[in-house]
Formats: structure tokens, C-alpha cells, sequence
């Protein structure tokens, strides 16, 4: 078994020591698991190829009885995909089911933008998601703040690409 995961190298939060993300957030997914808020670590410009990084601020409000998946998806403003990370939190090191109620969890991604991006704004999507006995997926109800589909958190942000096609 291998795993390849590839790593931005902007210095994210530290999850050790108490600080409030940049951007708050009231999305909640299913009944306990709220994202409390993110952080842009590299800014809000990028250009073609560039890494996004992003650190999620999450909570559950009850302890969890398994680990959940979440997307994170950069989205074209015609929802078109670019990129995405779907992962249990922090890569497997923080897997929900391990969270404890009110104590925040911070969840470190980055994705990488195509070579081919054309230039304007980007918006980024959260999904969290567990699997049924057979092992389909099976989306959490969103609430709160900007939501698609019922399932899909939009990030409140606008984020540019530069210099694309």
C-alpha cells in the first residue's frame, strides 16, 4: 500500500496554540460538526500552478461515532471543477471520531491549481461525507452560510488567479 500525498510548504496555523482563524464561518454539517472558520495561509492571489493552501477550523458540538471524509474543492465561478482533496481531517491524524466536543480541531490542505487556468476569481467548496455498509458515500446535510445542493458549504471568499490563460 502506498500513499502519495503532495505538501504545500506555506506555514500554516499551529494546531497547538489557541488562535482564531481570519475568516469565520457558520457552516454546519449534519447535526454537530461546525466549521468554525479558515485561514488563507498564501493569500488570496495565485497564479496557474500554484498551490492553494487552506487551514479549516472545525468543532463538533457531541462526540462523533465515525470518521468522516471532507471535501475541499476549488471551483471555477461556473462551479466547473479545477482541483480537490478529499481526506479525513489532517490527513488521517485527526479522524472525527477521535474529536472531542469544543475542543477545535485545525485540518491543513492545499491544492494545486492547473497549469492551464485561465485568470479571474476561484471559489472554494466544502463537503463532508461518511460511507453506508455498502460503501457509498454518503453526503452530511449543510446549513448555514452560502449552501449548495444542501450537501456543499461555499466558502465566503474571493480568490484570484493572474497570468493564466
Amino acid at each position: 500500500l502506498v500513499r502519495l500525498i503532495e505538501f504545500d510548504t506555506t506555514r500554516a496555523p499551529d494546531p497547538a496554540v489557541p488562535y482564531a482563524p481570519r475568516y469565520a464561518s457558520d457552516l454546519v454539517f449534519g447535526e454537530s460538526i461546525r466549521l468554525l472558520g479558515y485561514d488563507l495561509p498564501g493569500g488570496d492571489t495565485y497564479s496557474a500552478g500554484d498551490s492553494v493552501p487552506i487551514s479549516l477550523y472545525w468543532e463538533t458540538t457531541a462526540p462523533l461515532d465515525r470518521d468522516y471524509v471532507v471535501g475541499v474543492y476549488v471551483r471555477a465561478r461556473d462551479g466547473s471543477p479545477l482541483a480537490q482533496s478529499d481526506a479525513i481531517p489532517a490527513w488521517g491524524f485527526a479522524p472525527t471520531s477521535q474529536w472531542r466536543a469544543a475542543i477545535p480541531v485545525w485540518d491543513n490542505r492545499a491544492l494545486r491549481l492547473p497549469d492551464d487556468i485561465a485568470s479571474g476569481e476561484i471559489q472554494i467548496w466544502i463537503k463532508v461525507y461518511g460511507f453506508d455498509e455498502s460503501f457509498n458515500a454518503v453526503d452530511l446535510p449543510a446549513t448555514g452560510g452560502n449552501v449548495l445542493e444542501g450537501v456543499i458549504g461555499v466558502l465566503d471568499l474571493r480568490l484570484r488567479v493572474t497570468g493564466g490563460e
